[in-house]
């Protein structure tokens, strides 16, 4: 078990006594949006329906990036596994209407983006990312958010490169180790991990013989990358009916699950060396005072499992001095789907905490 949805169906607090209030008080009153505010209607989503800026971060190598609004720092929203950019489409048209300037991209090989060279490790999304905000010319500090498997590789960004950020929210992410934790407790999520690296190998093949042209084929092979967050939408449905046929999506799903889960009995993900490599060194506060909330889904998680991302997810917060970990109760995996105003509010108190320090207000 992982807390990443394989095709989309789609407590520790470091914060010192000074620091609680004012992002809690920050993230009442500077709100773009409250709770009782609808959601976006689906046409929201017709950006993620097409590539929107397709920027260059290698020689004949372009990622679809997709920004909106106005001010700083500018807020960068990352994916989970497995998604394109449009698990956002609440979140991002709430904070350009009100709050900052975001930007949501597509992976290397997802989505609207290029293919990337193998494997698709933490670190060769982080380098992407990285030289796709360079050429894009969407200038720092930045405050990364990002989902699931997301909230690993920016963390792993925060580790590299400190000097561009001024905030982080992650949203039911990932944490390195949990794959080995889970396999200790749980000796058959490793035979998972390797029958779906196996699924999506099986998936690029059929892609590749162009056998996976339309629906019915995807369904009945099992290669579908189906859920759509705001009901029936035929574009959005023929975009992932696209994102299905094409060989590259499967062998990026197949490089970053072998990359992410322990597929060997005793072994350590790559991922998992990767992020734990980076933190060596930073001392009792690997992301400094950086603000930092961490969001809890409190549905979906096996019982066995639950001690385990409590504790990892509490230990995240706990890296940086103004860090919380959040619970969301009343929530799945996807809390910007489900509970999407309480993303909204944690962006907009770490866009907050992070301009208290200079002339700019949330206001």
């Amino acid at each position: 078990m992982t807390t990443r949805t394989r095709h989309r169906r789609p407590l520790a607090c470091a914060l010192t006594a000074a620091a609680a209030p004012v992002l809690l008080a920050l993230s009442v009153a500077a709100g773009p949006a409250r709770a009782a505010d609808p959601l976006p209607p689906p046409s929201s989503l017709e950006p993620y329906t097409r590539p929107q800026r397709l920027v260059e971060v290698a020689p004949g190598r372009r990622l679809n990036l997709y920004c909106a609004g106005y001010g700083s720092p500018t807020v960068v929203l990352d994916s989970g596994f497995g998604n394109s950019a449009y698990p956002w489409g609440f979140v991002q048209p709430a904070i350009a209407a009100g709050l900052t300037r975001v930007c949501a991209y597509d992976r290397a090989g997802e989505g609207w983006s290029d293919p990337g060279p193998l494997p698709r490790t933490s670190s060769a999304v982080v380098a992407d990312l990285h030289a796709l905000l360079r050429a894009s010319g969407e200038s720092p500090p930045y405050v990364l958010v990002a989902h699931s498997w997301g909230g690993l590789n920016v963390t792993l960004y925060a580790y590299l490169h400190p000097e561009d950020l001024v905030g982080l929210v992650l949203v039911d992410p990932s944490a390195a180790g949990q794959s080995e934790r889970f396999a200790e407790i749980d000796p058959s999520s490793v035979k998972l991990g390797s029958n779906v690296v196996k699924l999506y190998r099986y998936c690029a093949d059929l892609a590749r013989a162009g056998a996976l042209a339309d629906p019915a084929s995807q369904m009945q092979t099992g290669c579908t990358l189906g859920g759509d967050p705001a009901g029936p939408d035929p574009a959005f449905q023929e975009s992932l009916v696209y994102f299905a046929t094409r060989a590259s999506q499967w062998d990026t799903l197949a490089s970053e699950e072998e990359n992410f889960a322990v597929t060997q009995p005793g072994g350590v993900a790559t991922d998992t060396q990767e992020v734990e490599a980076a933190r060596r060194g930073l001392g009792q506060w690997p992301l400094g005072a950086l603000p930092l909330v961490v969001l809890q889904a409190g549905e979906g998680v096996p019982p066995q499992f639950l001690a385990i991302r409590t504790e990892l997810l509490g230990g995240l917060a706990a890296q940086s001095r103004r860090g919380v970990l959040v619970p969301v109760p009343n929530s799945g995996h996807y809390i910007q789907l489900e509970q999407p105003q309480v993303v909204i509010s944690a962006i907009v108190s770490v866009v907050c905490a992070a301009r208290a320090g200079t002339a700019s207000s949330c206001q």
